[in-house]
């Protein structure tokens, strides 16, 4: 693993024994999940995880926008917001609609809309806005986007940042919030945390409040799979490369 520059694509691996987490066994022995639904879930669903419970502290009632519900993190955060009786608005490309319906998804809206979704997020709402605002997205047009988010309400961002243009945040007593998994792992506090979190989702996945949607794509075809999500076409939830011997 090379936290620094992304990762990388390796048969073998050296991580601190401290961010991972045993894939648990049946009494013959057996991963009680394949290997491509334990890859995917540390890259996906721990940084869900802490998004959800630990930045915008959701519980039951609350109401969250995920700008992009059909991927990874997105997928993942629809269906842990579902599970714990969170009101679920999410934004995806049409082809991606049934799919994050099923997930759990309240509301499902055209991401193409652009600013357009806000006033739609606004109008689910009676104009009230959303608890909180999860955007997996990379964006530039965050804050503008923090107009769905009620006052007093929050943000939390796992692939862009906010450069602040106005005073919108600060008059609207938004608090903004970031995960970034790399530099969890790099931290010594918070790397000390990832194997809790890791049981958390671990537990989650056995109460089957989420699934893993995975795509395993043969080694030879991963810069092809690459440039798909380079291209704006990535693969429903989670891409996995697989390597045969």
């Amino acid at each position: 693993m090379a936290p620094s520059y992304g990762g990388s694509f390796c048969e073998y691996a050296l991580v601190d024994m401290e961010g991972i987490v045993r894939i648990p066994e049946t009494e013959t022995k057996e991963p009680i999940m394949s290997l491509a639904e334990a890859a995917a879930i540390p890259a996906a669903v721990w940084p869900a995880y802490i998004a959800l419970f630990d930045k915008l502290r959701i519980e039951a009632g609350h109401s969250i926008f995920i700008d992009n519900g059909a991927s990874g993190i997105g997928a993942a955060a629809v269906q842990l917001a579902h599970s714990c009786g969170v009101v679920v608005i999410a934004a995806c490309d049409t082809k991606d609609t049934e799919f994050v319906k099923s997930l759990g998804a309240q509301a499902v809206l055209n991401s193409q809309l652009g600013d357009k979704l806000i006033d739609t997020v606004l109008h689910l709402t009676n104009g009230c806005g959303v608890d909180g605002f999860l955007s997996v997205s990379d964006r530039t047009d965050a804050e503008t986007f923090s107009d769905v988010v009620r006052f007093g309400g929050a943000l939390c961002l796992t692939n862009s940042l906010i450069v602040s243009q106005s005073s919108t945040l600060f008059t609207r007593q938004l608090s903004v919030h970031y995960v970034f998994l790399d530099g969890l792992y790099e931290h010594p506090v918070s790397l000390d945390q990832l194997s809790y979190v890791g049981a958390q989702v671990l537990d989650l996945w056995k109460r089957k409040a989420f699934a893993m949607h995975v795509t395993e794509v043969p080694l030879e075809e991963g810069a092809k799979s690459l440039d798909a999500v380079m291209q704006g076409e990535p693969p429903q939830g989670d891409t996995v490369l697989k390597m045969t011997s």
